[in-house]
């Protein structure tokens, strides 16, 4: 019989530096690196707290044994070296959650994929396709957006942005032949 097991934590506690600093050493030398290469204590959090829920999560679910947790090419990580052990997190805002599961699971908060659509939909909507050709299409990178993002979830968002663009070219096109 399949289950599913949901666990989340609030991270706001390590908005604080010195809160981080203390708990940063329990998560992988890979996590750490991207704790250090986040700008936004939020996103620090969120990366910390992820890292920390997962093996709580695990212990929870499997009890104690060594795991060894890799990542596909798509990003997704999943545990290498035991059958039937499975987990997918997710974060926003302050919060980190985790599913655990003896299949395949996906774990995602709608919040974030409906935030992401609302940012392009308030940014873009009303413009003609010649401002939207015109925007700078690095923006959110400039912001650090997608840095806080895992691949999958950047991957998509850059797939919206570009389907955006991609419209405007066509309308932009169709109203030049018009004229």
């Amino acid at each position: 019989m399949s289950f599913v097991k949901v666990f989340y934590a609030d991270v706001s506690a390590y908005y604080d530096e010195n809160a981080l600093a203390e708990r940063k050493a329990e998560v992988s030398a890979d996590r750490q690196s991207r704790i250090d290469r986040a700008k936004r204590p939020e996103t620090k959090a969120l990366l910390l707290g992820s890292g920390l829920i997962v093996p709580v999560a695990l212990k929870k679910v499997f009890g104690d044994f060594d795991y060894e947790i890799k990542v596909t090419e798509m990003g997704k990580p999943y545990v290498s070296n035991r059958d039937g052990v499975f987990f997918s997190v997710s974060h926003t805002g302050k919060y980190v959650l985790c599913a655990v599961s003896d299949t395949e699971v996906g774990a995602d908060n709608p919040l974030i994929s409906r935030g992401l659509g609302a940012l392009a939909l308030k940014i873009y909507d009303g413009r003609t396709p010649a401002e939207i050709l015109s925007a700078d299409p690095e923006f959110f990178q400039k912001i650090g957006l997608q840095q806080g993002l895992s691949p999958t979830r950047s991957n998509g968002f850059a797939s919206l942005l570009k389907q955006i663009y991609l419209y405007a070219k066509v309308f932009s096109a169709l109203a030049a032949r018009s004229k």
